[in-house]
């Protein structure tokens, strides 16, 4: 009888999620966009959900350069944070800082991953520059609360949840990662500055740059 037990099939279980998700990466690459795996009202049940069980509100986020919809949990009460300033307009909140948690959901097939992202707004002229830094994972221990519950939504609505370290492998010797196709054609830590003017919702006056951290804060003073 073999002493494996319990474990060795979640091993498999997952070795095989990798597999059907590295395919479906290559797939995706030789043929472009599988198709959204999801409709837009599930979206929205699902910021309801998590508003609901957790001490957060969500802003949703479909970024240019990005193959997944960002759902972010901010661990706020009233309503603002330093994402819901730049990406409705919203009023800024008390403290330049902030650390959040975003869930990613890949338009390439049903796969997720969770992402801690940290915050930090200079003031400049009549606006904001707001500078969003993602990890690799969740670091922050005061996030595992929201981590447990966004892996239990994905689990119960059949997502895969996919971590950090296979999202960097590579598909091939010279080819992309899986991140890259899966999620965003932009490094997993990739910094993203962006200029919101005061009180304003019109996206054509935003200055919009993916840049390294280390030109962020050379070019951006407190």
């Amino acid at each position: 009888m073999s002493a494996c037990g319990a474990s060795c099939g979640i091993t498999k279980l997952r070795a095989k999620q990798y597999e059907r998700a590295r395919a479906d990466a290559a797939r995706c690459l030789a043929a472009g966009a599988l198709g959204a795996p999801f409709e837009a009202e599930q979206l929205r049940q699902w910021a309801l959900e998590f508003e609901s069980v957790l001490p957060c509100f969500t802003v949703w986020c479909d970024a240019a350069a990005s193959a997944a919809l960002w759902l972010y949990l901010v661990p706020s009460v009233d309503g603002r944070g330093w994402v819901a300033t730049r990406e409705e307009g919203r009023p800024p909140p008390g403290s330049s800082r902030e650390t959040v948690l975003r869930v990613g959901f890949s338009l390439v097939g049903r796969y997720a991953t969770l992402q801690e992202c940290q915050f930090e707004a200079h003031r400049e002229a009549a606006g904001w520059w707001i500078v969003e830094t993602p990890k690799v994972g969740v670091e922050d221990r005061r996030l595992q609360s929201f981590v447990k519950v966004a892996q239990g939504v994905l689990q119960r609505d059949r997502f895969v949840w996919l971590d950090a370290n296979f999202l960097g492998e590579a598909l091939s010797a010279e080819g992309p990662r899986v991140w890259d196709v899966l999620f965003d054609a932009n490094p997993i830590e990739t910094p993203v500055g962006c200029y919101c003017p005061d009180g304003s919702r019109d996206d054509a006056l935003r200055r919009d740059a993916t840049m390294a951290l280390s030109d962020v804060s050379a070019g951006r003073g407190a």
